[in-house]
């Protein structure tokens, strides 16, 4: 009699857990779906919060080289403008000296004309 209780509870057990697997998988397949969102979630902001560091940091260090790099700019901007104008001195006596080697040269020409 005991063993006829059992097995029509275990019956009735059986038959609740059905009942109740049907009445919740749709609330557990949202729950998953909600969860690996979460979870998704959490690893962009773990990513974006990276990110924010590595580019906080990089604007330091720019930061901090901005006034080397305008230096050098200027330094490399007066040496071209000495180089560029010790040029120019050079290319005017260069055509000077042709103008008067042009000159020598009529001069001899004429002579021997």
């Amino acid at each position: 009699m005991l063993t006829a209780w059992l097995s029509l509870q275990t019956k009735r057990a059986t038959k609740l857990e059905a009942k109740v697997r049907v009445l919740t998988a749709g609330y557990e397949k949202r729950s998953g779906a909600l969860n690996a969102a979460l979870a998704e979630k959490f690893t962009e902001i773990d990513n974006s919060t990276l990110e924010l560091a590595c580019f906080k940091r990089l604007a330091q260090d720019e930061t901090a080289a901005i006034p080397g790099r305008l230096g050098a700019a200027e330094a490399e901007a007066r040496d071209v403008c000495e180089r560029e104008t010790e040029l120019q001195a050079r290319y005017a006596n260069l055509v000077e000296e042709r103008e008067r080697l042009l000159k020598q040269l009529q001069s001899i020409t004429t002579k021997r004309a």
